[in-house]
């Protein structure tokens, strides 16, 4: 999903830098379908942000003892699942 994130991204920046030449260029409609273009995939790109797995949880130097000592058995449960 990340992959799918950053294509969009990519693809909505490049219709917001077409916009201007396409305004000037271009007559009105194909500003706004360039610019729908733009919202749709800048949308999709924040659907896909929401989509993708959580961040797994590691242990840190800037956590409390407690708080890396749940971390290590959170991730020993789910080894053991596994």
């Amino acid at each position: 999903m990340k992959i799918m994130r950053i294509v969009f991204c990519i693809l909505s920046c490049l219709c917001v830098l077409a916009a201007i030449p396409i305004g000037i260029f271009c007559d009105i409609i194909y500003l706004v379908v360039d610019l729908f273009a733009a919202l749709a995939f800048g949308g999709a790109m924040l659907l896909c942000k929401t989509r993708s797995e959580p961040a797994q949880r590691t242990t840190d130097y800037m956590n409390s003892d407690e708080e890396n000592e749940a971390i290590r058995r959170e991730t020993e449960n789910n080894d053991q699942q596994e």
